[in-house]
């Protein structure tokens, strides 16, 4: 777990730090454990929000609606595909 929420965070300042391939692939690193969820849904926004790459983040959000029914993000996941697909 000590190692995930590192990566996380690495991710995270890859981020703020414009360096978004880097964060997308650090989050990618982290499609089990503790914070997989969150990696998912952030690399998914950053597809989204950022580059412009709907169609990658449609499937990102596809898979973690079928991965994690019972997310706390689940509605605003849902919500958001609900806004791409409109």
């Amino acid at each position: 777990v000590t190692g995930d929420i590192i990566r996380y965070q690495i991710a995270h300042l890859q981020l703020l730090d414009g360096d978004l391939e880097t964060a997308i692939s650090t989050l990618a690193e982290l499609e089990s454990g503790f914070y997989a969820e969150l990696a998912l849904v952030m690399r998914a926004e950053i597809l989204d929000y950022l580059q412009g790459n709907f169609s990658a983040a449609v499937d990102l959000y596809l898979q973690f609606l079928q991965d994690h029914p019972e997310s706390i993000y689940y509605d605003n996941v849902r919500s958001r595909l609900r806004v791409l697909a409109g």
